[in-house]
């Protein structure tokens, strides 16, 4: 996995390119006992049924292949998408993928509308194939490197940029600028690439994804389920129910242009969505 992006523009060392190195208690449908088998059986039968309901969604998103269960399901609180108010009852879901024999989660919808925001269409540049390939170069030089997981941030760093300048055809040297950065210079460019060095990998997208669910069903379902608010732009706003009359008075102010200091939409951005909210598309099935 290659290093993020960093800004630091201070120099230390430099690497010239051409350098090295309960236990299960039993639970039978009929109870022969002489007191209470229809008691028992029923509980039993009950039991059984409520975990086939339980599983029904999953069951049918699989038969299907929508591939989208129901999080949260409630008729309290009140949310806001994009400057809209979404009328309830609301319902919270997520689709997902199966990769592996694991859930992929791909994305959050309330009431249909999906929560993470889609990545705008973009047509692949020379550029950007350069980059790849460039990037790559990098990535397989690190892993020849064979650097031990057990080395230092700071050893990790530097043998990551001899690694980084053994690559000759795109690289002119790298500069280790601190324990957790180094930038990078190409060929024929003055300008060099910043990379913050992570010491450890990243999640998996699998399990970067069920992130996102846990925090609907820990954090978004409780505030809608107490009277609270959630409010959708391109991230998400969480208003207690005591706060919620304080939203409504910001939302009155910027829909109706009042005079008025907003108290709980602070961020420029979400408070021009209210102001002039743009006309929402269907939402997805």
């Amino acid at each position: 996995m290659l290093p993020l992006l960093s800004r630091t523009h201070r120099r230390k060392h430099v690497y010239s390119g051409r350098s090295s190195s309960d236990s299960l208690r039993h639970h039978p449908i009929i109870d022969e006992s002489p007191t209470r088998p229809l008691i028992a059986s029923r509980r039993a039968l009950l039991c059984l049924v409520s975990t086939f309901l339980s599983l029904l969604p999953c069951i049918s998103a699989l038969a299907t292949g929508v591939r989208r269960v129901t999080l949260c399901a409630t008729s309290d609180g009140m949310v806001y998408y994009h400057g809209h108010r979404l009328p309830a009852p609301y319902t919270i879901s997520a689709r997902f993928e199966l990769m592996d024999g694991d859930t992929l989660w791909e994305q959050i919808y309330v009431n249909g509308y999906p929560i993470l925001p889609k990545a705008p269409n973009h047509t692949v540049t020379h550029e950007d194939s350069m980059a790849l390939v460039r990037n790559s170069a990098l990535g397989t030089a690190a892993s020849r490197a064979h650097i031990p997981k057990t080395a230092s941030p700071g050893d990790r760093t530097r043998a990551i940029a001899a690694a980084y300048a053994s690559v000759h055809t795109f690289v002119d040297s790298v500069h280790v600028v601190a324990d957790y950065q180094l930038d990078v210079y190409w060929k024929h460019s003055a300008t060099p690439m910043h990379f913050l060095i992570r010491n450890e990998d990243p999640p998996s997208r699998t399990e970067a994804s069920k992130a996102m669910v846990t925090d609907v069903r820990r954090l978004y379902a409780p505030i809608l389920t107490a009277g609270g608010a959630l409010v959708f732009h391109y991230g998400v706003l969480t208003v207690p129910p005591s706060k919620v009359a304080l939203l409504e008075r910001d939302v009155a102010i910027l829909h109706n242009g009042t005079p008025g200091t907003t108290g709980i939409i602070k961020n420029p951005l979400v408070a021009e969505e209210f102001r002039h909210p743009k006309p929402l598309d269907r939402p997805e099935e």
